[in-house]
């Protein structure tokens, strides 16, 4: 089963942790997506 997840008002998923699971499954040729590597990002913010 699918779980589909929504994003955030930024356009990216909630955690890292849910980009990982999104990429390992995306990256499974048995899916058959796109035939392209997917990678999971991460973005911080720092204060200076």
């Amino acid at each position: 089963m699918i779980k589909i997840y929504s994003l955030n008002e930024n356009g990216l998923l909630s955690s890292l942790e849910l980009a990982v699971k999104c990429s390992k499954y995306s990256n499974d040729e048995t899916v058959g997506t796109e035939s392209v590597i997917w990678f999971p990002w991460a973005i911080y913010e720092h204060k200076l």
